[in-house]
């Protein structure tokens, strides 16, 4: 199983991640997520579904990047549908209807990000000190 090799703090800010696609086991005929990084800014988890596991339509209050890591998933954001494979990168706004279908057995990774700070006033631009 990956877990952190070497977890965040003020004595080591970074996070090592090994081989997540290896250490990954694709459940027969199930669907696993396992959280591999969390902090205050994002968690981390990843997906493995066996072949026609799905999860079905639902939104998320957090924005999210899906990466697939291996095999084939088909992913539905809002009224989009695009067969997604190793490489392929999506953004998710949250609150955005979607859903996941594996083709074939499949690892993903999911990032779930911070909320997007409040407006400043009604109907104007989000403000992200951060930028």
């Amino acid at each position: 199983m990956a877990f952190a090799r070497y977890a965040g703090t003020m004595t080591n800010p970074h996070t090592f991640l090994a081989d997540l696609i290896s250490t990954t086991e694709v459940p027969h005929e199930g669907t696993l997520s396992k959280v591999v990084f969390k902090n205050d800014q994002i968690r981390v988890v990843v997906f493995a579904f066996d072949q026609d596991q799905e999860l079905t339509e639902h939104t998320a209050a957090l924005p999210a990047i899906v990466q697939v890591l291996s095999g084939h998933l088909r992913l539905t954001m809002g009224s989009e549908t695009v067969d997604v494979k190793p490489g392929d990168w999506a953004y998710m706004s949250a609150k955005l209807p979607h859903s996941v279908v594996a083709i074939e057995p499949s690892v993903m990774l999911l990032t779930m990000l911070p909320a997007p700070m409040a407006a400043p006033f009604p109907g104007g631009p989000a403000r992200n000190d951060r930028e």
